[in-house]
């Protein structure tokens, strides 16, 4: 074994051994790395990590290393991470690699410090050459949906309320970034500060905001690595985008477009925590080639697992019964207004049975002599707000509409002994209705990253804050069409007050826990067991096993959670944890609820075997059937596949019963068979029985939709 810094190697004993420990980082944020070791206070160690024993260092005294560990052939990049040093007794440090190295490195750092070091300290940035008008011509050309390869997105947000004399009466009113007059944003002008009218510079209200996918790949970037791929890529991630409430990120002096004023005034270890919260996905890192894939649970326990360790596995199985558990996701509704209609929405149902919903034409008709809204809870779709429809006291014959709350309900089905809590950082925003019907997320007060009002300190505090965004073609000549508009909500309303697109979720709670959480909540609803044994992993296998893939052992399906093993000296077989990843015959599920005025839900079938079929026949007919040694036939296995959501996987509600949707998307299968030799007499076969698989990528397969009662 080898132990390797850029200031040389590290003197190790001969019986020297290394404990690695690894996770399956979607269940740990402590990353992957060994137990602490003491290593000998040599001349060489101590001069390789900075002498850091010494107590008359003139420089900033540091705490990890960079080093590559060599096992015979096998080779990582990481970090020695230092605890103590002592001129006698030793340094104690632990080597991390992959998740661990990325975790050593940076989990520290805020976005904003990442962001500001690249190119060396002159920040990630996009230049417009000092000139205003290029930047607003970019900004507009983004914002039009004539730019889509632009790392952001513009669209308005709701910002810095203020009252206004409105017949004798105060009116709240929203200010604007990114507001629009006649389709066309504007900037500059006056804006309310403290309730003062203020001037303000050329593009100040300009705010554009980073695409979730875009700052994510850019912080990897920042960090040194390369993006291998990343379910945020793909549909509903890559129609996310991270707003700000920053005022005036164009209004310096050299025009320039710092990034780090676009992010959220947090560490990367709490953005990644936050990422974990709020849709179950994490980074795995390579440090060797120093690359990244950003995963996600869902897709973990989707997918057929990659490889069969049944051979491996020493002895029985220790099996761990576990009380059931749940996901309970509590959203961030500290902003004012998001307070929900209830604690939860089945709290809500218990009170009132069912709703409906009304759009904002709809809305705005309560009240009026011809309505034909009635009474009831209704959701008011484009604001995601509940209301109670009922008799206006002061015209009995009318009908008013008193506000509930919003539907940023907790989702907590309360159906477990224990429960999995998970509260994500990022504030809720509230959907706001201008004066023509449009709805925008209002986020709080603006902040200023490069000027000041009466001595007001820039760089302010900045909440995560997430919300979905989409483009329309529409246009209309006598109102502002909004190009681009972003939401929490699954309706999404322009200008004109009309709804024009449907998303097939919204970030609350109850929409998320159906897209990120509903195959992991069914694993602790029925009290998956954890099964820990041993198993004979290599030391490459150790350090080479997709942990964020399910694994076969005895035809059971196995999530990994954790391997420990010592390598070096001492190497021995690994301690393995898995949980139980099958479907149970008595299992349950959480049930969801749709008491609304839509009574049905979609079953879905694929024709994913016959692909694999087709795909089979196609392997078959290209085999030899011969060789000079013998016969050779081939035999099914099985098969899995991959589906690549770069479109919508989902159709919209469904209305009748017996409604049925094909949605075709793309996908990558795994044939797996065995290759059976049966051997000319005579001649001694080296195996008879070879395990082969084929990978054939940009299948299509068909998802075949129905609509069943609820």
């Amino acid at each position: 074994m080898k132990l390797t810094t850029r200031n040389g190697e590290i003197d190790l004993p001969l019986d020297f051994s290394l404990t690695i420990e690894r996770a399956n980082p979607l269940l740990s944020d402590q990353g992957d790395a060994s137990v602490p070791v003491t290593l000998p206070s040599s001349p060489r160690n101590l001069a390789a990590l900075g002498h850091i024993e010494r107590i008359d260092r003139a420089k900033a005294y540091p705490d990890k290393a960079e080093a590559i560990l060599e096992v015979g052939p096998i080779r990582k990049r990481g970090q020695i991470v230092i605890d103590t040093a002592h001129r006698r007794d030793g340094i104690v440090a632990a080597f991390a690699v992959d998740s661990g190295d990325l975790y050593a490195k940076a989990k520290a750092k805020t976005l904003k410090q990442i962001l500001d070091e690249y190119d060396g300290g002159k920040g990630y940035r996009q230049s417009f050459d000092g000139n205003m008008d290029i930047a607003y011509d970019a900004m507009e050309s983004v914002y039009l949906d004539t730019d889509r390869d632009a790392d952001y997105v513009l669209f308005p947000v709701a910002v810095s309320p203020y009252e206004e004399e409105q017949g004798g009466a105060k009116v709240k009113k929203y200010q604007y970034n990114n507001a629009v007059v006649q389709g066309c944003l504007i900037s500059g002008g006056t804006v309310y500060e403290d309730g003062e009218l203020v001037a303000v510079p050329d593009l100040y209200g300009l705010a554009p905001f980073l695409k979730l996918s875009r700052l994510v790949d850019i912080l990897f970037e920042c960090l040194g690595y390369t993006m291998a791929d990343s379910c945020l890529w793909r549909y509903h991630y890559a129609q996310m985008a991270i707003v700000h409430n920053c005022s005036d990120c164009l209004c310096n002096p050299s025009v320039t477009l710092y990034y780090k004023d676009l992010v959220p005034s947090c560490t990367f270890g709490e953005f990644l925590t936050w990422l974990a919260d709020k849709f179950m996905v994490r980074p795995v890192v390579d440090s060797e080639s120093l690359t990244v894939r950003v995963v996600s649970m869902e897709d973990m326990l989707w997918q057929g697992p990659d490889a069969d360790i049944s051979g491996l596995v020493e002895g029985d199985w220790t099996v761990q019964p576990v009380p059931t558990r749940r996901v309970v996701l509590t959203p961030n509704n500290s902003l004012e207004g998001t307070e929900p209609a209830a604690e939860t929405f089945d709290k809500l149902m218990e009170k009132y049975g069912n709703y409906g919903f009304i759009n904002e034409a709809e809305f705005h008709s309560i009240g009026l002599p011809d309505s034909d809204i009635r009474g009831g809870l209704k959701l008011r779709k484009a604001s995601g707000q509940f209301y109670m429809v009922q008799p206006d006291p002061n015209n009995p014959t009318r009908q008013t509409a008193k506000l509930l709350g919003t539907n940023h309900f907790r989702y907590d089905r309360a159906n477990s002994e224990e429960t999995e809590e998970h509260s994500p950082a990022d504030v809720m925003p509230l959907m706001v209705v201008g004066s023509k019907g449009e709805t925008t997320p209002y986020i709080g007060e603006r902040s200023h990253a490069h000027t000041s009002y009466n001595g007001s300190t820039a760089d302010e505090k900045q909440d995560i804050i997430v919300v979905q965004y989409v483009r329309s073609a529409a246009t209309g000549p006598s109102y502002p069409v909004y190009r681009t508009t972003g939401t929490t909500q699954r309706y999404v309303v322009n200008a004109n007050g009309t709804s024009y697109f449907d998303f097939s979720i919204g970030l609350v709670p109850y929409d998320l826990y159906d897209f990120c959480w509903r195959k992991y909540n069914t694993l602790l609803l029925n009290a998956a067991p954890h099964l820990k044994g041993r198993v004979r992993y290599t030391v490459g296998q150790l350090l080479g096993a997709d942990m964020t893939r399910l694994k076969h052992a005895g035809g059971q399906p196995l999530l990994p959670v954790s391997l420990s093993a010592t390598i070096g000296a001492k190497t021995g077989t690994a301690e393995a944890e898995f949980v139980l990843a099958k479907a149970f015959a008595d299992g349950v599920e959480d049930q969801p609820l749709n008491p609304g005025s839509i009574p049905y839900v979609w079953t879905y079938t694929t024709n994913a075997e016959n692909v694999a079929e087709r795909l089979w026949q196609e392997i078959l007919a290209d085999h030899t059937p011969s060789t000079d040694d013998g016969v050779i036939s081939d035999e099914l296995e099985g098969y899995s596949f991959t589906v690549h959501y770069d479109e919508q996987p989902y159709p919209s509600v469904p209305t009748t019963p017996g409604q049925t949707e094909v949605i075709a998307v793309a996908a990558t299968f795994t044939i797996h068979y065995v290759r059976h030799i049966e051997y000319d007499e005579g001649y001694l076969p080296p195996e008879s029985h070879i395990d082969m698989e084929r990978t054939i990528p940009n299948q299509s397969v068909n998802f075949t939709f129905t609509a069943v009662p609820a």
